[in-house]
């Protein structure tokens, strides 16, 4: 067994605009945790992977290491943080931390870098994507690696993803993504079992924060310290935004949220949010306006990232520390 092979990493994901950056800085801050900004490029190079040959041979992993050490997530760090909290993950930084060469080695040798260079002792990342390939994640690493997925009631994800430039989906392909995710997440829970999987809702984060940190420790082994602990509880209590949910009762039209529980009713009410007593329907006629909606919406987003020269492992901008969503 590889030294790769024992160390533990800790993957956050969840349906976007659901509170994994809220949760990804509580990590951070309270647990110790190196998470940096979304790993996109895990995904992105796996898929290329074939370019590259035998890791086995020193050249290859170096090329490997150089392009991801290019990746959009580091020039994040090093060009888009406050001056303080930039960093520079260089190519010689990561080569210096892989403990075997292999694809997993690369990508834990990239968050060993986060977490050395931030002075922090646990290893993890978040991404809301991380949903559609866990199964990639798991052959990556297959025995230590657990993972927090957050959930949040679908109809204020919706909302959320209104004020996104990139996010203004119908309600009708908000709920069919949101309804993939957790689909998908759920099904990746049962493989995992309790002990390497920890599904929770961001509600209950902002509401009930004392209950929830308590079973962060138990998922991750971690006590903190009582000092600690009153502070982060402290804080948790003063956030701005700790009312920030159920806000779709005053916000959706009642068109929207007949649209968005005819898809999505069932995966709510399974997970504990209030829904119509009888589940709405949506015509065929319905279903084919939102599918060209969406298709419509595809095609004006990648449009504009052709025009802006986006690298196709693109993402969104992750302040270090944030009570954002």
């Amino acid at each position: 067994m590889s030294d790769l092979a024992e160390k533990e990493i800790l993957f956050v994901l969840g349906p976007a605009r659901s509170g994994t950056t809220f949760l990804n800085n509580l990590l951070d801050r309270w647990f110790d945790y190196g998470m940096g900004p979304e790993g996109t490029f895990i995904e992105h190079f796996h898929r290329r992977l074939g370019r590259y040959g035998d890791l086995s041979k020193t050249d290859n992993l170096s090329r490997l290491v150089e392009d991801i050490s290019k990746c959009q997530m580091l020039e994040i760090m090093r060009h888009r943080y406050r001056d303080e909290a930039r960093l520079d993950v260089t190519a010689e930084e990561i080569r210096a931390r892989i403990l075997e060469p292999s694809y997993a080695g690369v990508v834990y040798a990239v968050f060993q870098c986060l977490a050395d260079l931030q002075s922090k002792t646990r290893v993890g990342n978040k991404n809301p994507g991380y949903w559609s390939h866990l199964d990639l994640l798991d052959e990556l690493f297959p025995q230590k690696a657990k993972y927090i997925a957050i959930l949040r009631d679908g109809r204020d994800v919706f909302l959320s993803l209104q004020e996104m430039t990139w996010g203004g989906q119908s309600p009708y392909a908000a709920a069919r993504q949101w309804c993939r995710a957790l689909t998908a997440i759920e099904a990746f829970q049962k493989r995992c079992g309790p002990e390497r999987f920890l599904l929770l809702r961001y509600e209950d984060l902002l509401a009930s924060p004392a209950e929830i940190f308590t079973r962060i420790e138990a998922f991750l082994g971690i006590a903190l310290t009582p000092e600690k602990r009153a502070a982060a509880l402290a804080e948790s209590q003063s956030n701005p935004r700790k009312d920030n949910f159920n806000k779709w009762p005053d916000r959706l039209s009642d068109g929207d949220r007949r649209v968005y529980e005819a898809l999505a009713g069932d995966v709510l009410a399974k997970h504990g949010y209030p829904v119509l007593p009888e589940r709405p329907r949506v015509s065929a006629l319905q279903r084919s306006c939102f599918e060209m909606m969406e298709l419509k919406r595809l095609l004006q987003v990648n449009l504009y990232h052709l025009r802006h020269k986006l690298p196709a492992d693109r993402q969104r901008k992750t302040p270090r520390t944030s009570s954002r969503r």
